[in-house]
């Protein structure tokens, strides 16, 4: 599993929370483009990520609401890989993925 610096993390997370808001909002498209950076980063690594599933998951929920059934459910489905990959199928963000995909 993946570590990052401080620095990063703390990108990444700003990425996901400014998503959260604009999604809120209904500003999917300003939600997926913030959300775009902190998704190619993690992708980069080519390692199992759990911060990588949460952005897939956070795509996913923006899809969801532009109402793009098609590419939310392939967004669900590569965080349930993700976070499979990485051991982790007992969290909630898992089990929401795992029923979506």
């Amino acid at each position: 599993m993946k570590f990052y610096n401080q620095r990063t993390f703390s990108y990444i997370s700003r990425c996901m929370k400014d998503a959260e808001e604009l999604l809120e909002k209904n500003k999917c498209k300003s939600a997926r483009f913030v959300l775009k950076d902190a998704k190619k980063l993690l992708e980069k690594d080519r390692e199992p990520s759990r911060m990588l599933a949460l952005v897939y998951c956070m795509e996913a929920k923006i899809f969801e609401k532009e109402k793009k059934e098609r590419e939310a459910r392939h967004c669900w489905f590569l965080a349930v890989q993700e976070f499979k990959k990485v051991g982790d199928t007992s969290s909630p963000a898992y089990l929401e993925a795992f029923h979506k995909a």
